[in-house]
């Protein structure tokens, strides 16, 4: 394990706006960021594509939420080491909130274990980055 990790998270947003144009700069963003770990929200996964392996590509090991919306909208976990174990947990705790429109889970990804003696490493950055 490096000493250092780097962590970023962000909303993406579904595909609203200029998708292209927004995929383009942040492709660019996360590239130059190198990030180790990234959590994102408001992913989109549906037969029209993956737009988390728009940005990232095969680079990273992903990890999508299970629960998603109707309309393939949720969380998903990017990483550079490969997920070791991943849990997902419910949160809708009233009948007021409908799953369908807001999944309401939470995530815990463990990627590496933090002792001395593991092996696991990050995957190494793309070249050229």
């Amino acid at each position: 394990m490096p000493d250092r990790i780097r962590v970023a998270t962000l909303n993406i947003w579904c595909r609203h706006g200029d998708w292209p144009a927004r995929r383009d700069v942040l492709r660019e963003g996360f590239r130059s960021l190198r990030p180790d770990f990234v959590a994102l929200q408001e992913t989109v996964v549906d037969d029209a594509g993956d737009q988390v392996r728009e940005i990232f590509g095969d680079e990273y090991d992903v990890l999508h939420q299970g629960c998603r919306t109707s309309e393939g909208v949720g969380c998903s976990v990017v990483s550079r080491w490969p997920a070791v174990r991943d849990e997902e947990v419910d949160l809708c705790v009233t009948d007021r909130v409908n799953p369908r429109d807001f999944p309401g889970h939470s995530a815990a990804v463990e990627v590496a274990s933090w002792r001395a003696t593991s092996t696991r490493g990050p995957r190494p950055a793309a070249s050229g980055s």
